[in-house]
């Protein structure tokens, strides 16, 4: 029952793309539980292993969606990080400018 929950509320983390990092761990625990109680209920002969089905099923499919939401959300800032070097030559800029405005001569 409980990878079955667990199952769920990550497929439903990871569709929301804000709290996909969760659907990431959730459905990779909600997987493991699954399968601890697919091989438990064997041994132990349960009646509703479809319960322990669902909840791996719906955790793997939180942890593939959350895995592509990883990877296009690190494309997006690997391909956008030239507006962060923008700013990093900002100071020595300034301090150009502050140098020939106090000096009158050519800092570099």
């Amino acid at each position: 029952m409980a990878a079955l929950v667990l199952g769920v509320a990550s497929l439903v983390a990871a569709l929301s793309f804000v709290l996909f990092p969760l659907g990431l761990l959730g459905g990779l625990v909600a997987a493991v539980l699954g399968l601890i109680a697919i091989t438990r209920g064997r041994a132990r002969g349960a009646t509703n292993p479809r319960q322990a089905s669902a909840g791996i099923i719906c955790g793997i499919l939180a942890l593939a969606i959350a895995i592509v939401f990883s990877v296009r959300v690190g494309a997006f800032v690997a391909r956008n990080t030239s507006v962060f070097t923008i700013f990093e030559g900002t100071s020595e800029i300034q301090r150009m400018i502050i140098g020939r405005a106090v000096t009158g001569l050519d800092v570099r």
